[in-house]
This record gives structure tokens, sequence and C-alpha cells, in this order.
């Protein structure tokens, strides 16, 4: 991408209806679910689900203070722990990234060829710096030749941030899949991934799970980056440090070493956290999805009633 281009992804987003949940629609997460259980683009969503495959030992503290009623999660060991805390409905669900890659058919590109490198990325609460010249020398002289030529994908909040113009100075191409908002970002993160044979970060992330799934191998290399600032309610609430998660303990110990192949406990670990053995059909979201709009509008025409009973008794 141009650095043009970047700045316009990063950038550009779009509406959702009135009263859906927001954390749900972001990441096309609830573009996806929808497409999932044949529910209307134009109605609010009322599930709570995760953003992406969730990484922690158990459920985050922001889920379990949610006013919703209804909850989705993409793991047996998330979804288990949410029951232990809280008695509203939860749903295990197949990840909707994996759905729609399966129901497009997406592979990877027959001249796919190099890596691409997935920067730990900030956000609008966390603020993390890589040491580029340390990264820039990795890239040098202990990256295998086999995952050269590399390539940049960054997050949106660290391109509203700048921090693509080191890699564009250096000659890297630069792709972002765009704002969380973004109307396409889940066509976009597919278009870009699959033109690359192998996957690698600083940091865990969804996208470790996406290319894998994929059938792209994926490494973490060891250049951790600085957290320079952090407001994160669920890591300020839980004490623990994201590293210091049994469940981050795994995933770098099965995805320490540059592979030319995913071996089959990397496979088995990423379907347990994308396509769970007892997640529930489609039809049985669909379900779930339509009583809770419904639930949600006849509580709302309660509610105008109500008021407007209360306003004609106060005449």
């Amino acid at each position: 991408m141009t650095e043009d281009e970047l700045l316009f992804h990063a950038n550009y987003s779009h509406s959702f209806p009135p009263n859906t949940i927001h954390e749900t629609e972001k990441y096309g997460i609830g573009k996806m679910i929808r497409k999932m259980a044949n529910y209307p683009s134009s109605w609010p969503i009322k599930i709570h689900t995760d953003h992406g495959p969730n990484q922690w030992d158990f459920v985050t503290e922001h889920m379990l203070q949610s006013e919703a009623d209804l909850f989705g999660f993409f793991s047996e060991r998330i979804i288990n722990d949410f029951k232990k805390k809280s008695n509203k409905k939860a749903l295990l669900l197949q990840s909707p990234y994996k759905a729609y890659r399966e129901r497009n058919r997406i592979e990877i590109d027959n001249n796919a060829i190099g890596s691409i490198f997935f920067l730990a990325h900030s956000t609008f609460w966390t603020d993390k710096e890589t040491n580029y010249d340390e990264l820039f020398d990795f890239f040098d002289k202990k990256l295998p030749s086999t995952h050269h030529p590399v390539s940049i994908c960054l997050h949106f909040v660290d391109v509203q941030k700048n921090r693509h113009i080191p890699f564009i100075k250096k000659g890297f191409p630069v792709y972002t899949a765009g704002n969380w908002e973004h109307p396409y970002f889940v066509e976009n993160f597919y278009e870009i991934i699959k033109k690359f044979q192998f996957g690698f970060s600083n940091s865990v992330g969804s996208n470790l799970f996406y290319c894998v799934d994929l059938g792209i191998p994926y490494t973490i290399i060891d250049i951790e980056p600085v957290i320079v600032s952090n407001s994160d309610p669920n890591i300020i609430s839980s004490k623990i440090a994201h590293k210091n998660h049994f469940q981050y303990e795994i995933q770098y110990n099965l995805f320490s070493s540059f592979e030319n192949q995913i071996n089959p406990l990397q496979q088995q670990f990423v379907n347990e956290e994308l396509d769970p053995k007892n997640k529930i059909a489609n039809g049985i979201l669909m379900y779930h999805l339509y009583f809770s709009y419904f639930k949600f509008r006849l509580n709302s025409i309660f509610l105008k009633l109500t008021s407007l009973f209360n306003l004609k008794s106060n005449e």
C-alpha cells in the first residue's frame, strides 16, 4: 500500500445500526456473525462477543460487567470460565473469521512468497513501542532466507501514530486491514495474508490463529515490545501481565521457532480456539439472535408505553 492508502484505510469507518453492541461489530465480527445466522445487516446485534480469540486464562472483566443478556465466545476454555462467574446466557461459536474463510473458500495464493510481519500493536488504551533497530537487525541477520522478502502489517492505531514511517523508509511494503470499524476489514485482512508463505510477529495476536488456519506457518520472535503507557481497564483490573497467562506461555512454546510447515500440535491448538467441538449450529445462533432482537424491540415498546402512560397520568 502507498502511505496515502494506509492512512485512508486506518481512518475509514462506517456507522452501525442504532442500539447495537459495538464491540461485537468491530473488526468485522458483527458483519460475519450476520452472515452465519442470516441476520439482517440493518438490525442491531444484541449478542456481546469477544472481538477475536481471547488468549487470557479467564474471561475479561468488561465482559462480566456488560449489560448484555446474551454472550458469544469462540473457545470452550473461556465459555466454561464465564459460566462459573455469570448466570447469563452464553453461546459457544465457531470463529466468524474461520466461517468466512471456509464459506468463501479462501486459500493461499499459488504465487505466495516471503513473509508478513505483524508488529506488536498499540490500542487506544495501551501504547507499545518496538525497538526498530533491533527489529531490522533481526530481519537482516536472523530471519531464515525462506522468509524473505518481508512485508509489514500494522494495526490501524499504529498507522495513526505514524509507526509505518520507519518501515517505509527502509523500503518494506506496508499493509493494514483498516480501521476496526472498516466495512471490509475481514476481506482486506485475507487479501493481505494470502499473498505470503509465512507469518511472524513479536507478540501474540489474533493474526496467529487466522494465519495458521489458512495454512501459513507462524512464529513469535523474541523482541518484546515496551509498554509505554497503559490505561486498559481489563489489564489494570486483572493485575496480571499478558505474558503471565498460562495460555500465552503455551503459544510461545508452540510457535517460538521457524518452521516450514505447521505441526499437528500447532494445528490442534488453533482449532480449539477457532472451531471448538461443541460449538452451536448456525441455525441455533440464528434463533438466539432473532429472539434477542425481538425481546429488545418489545422492551423498547413497553418502555415507551410506560413513559407515555406516566406522562398522561401527571397531566
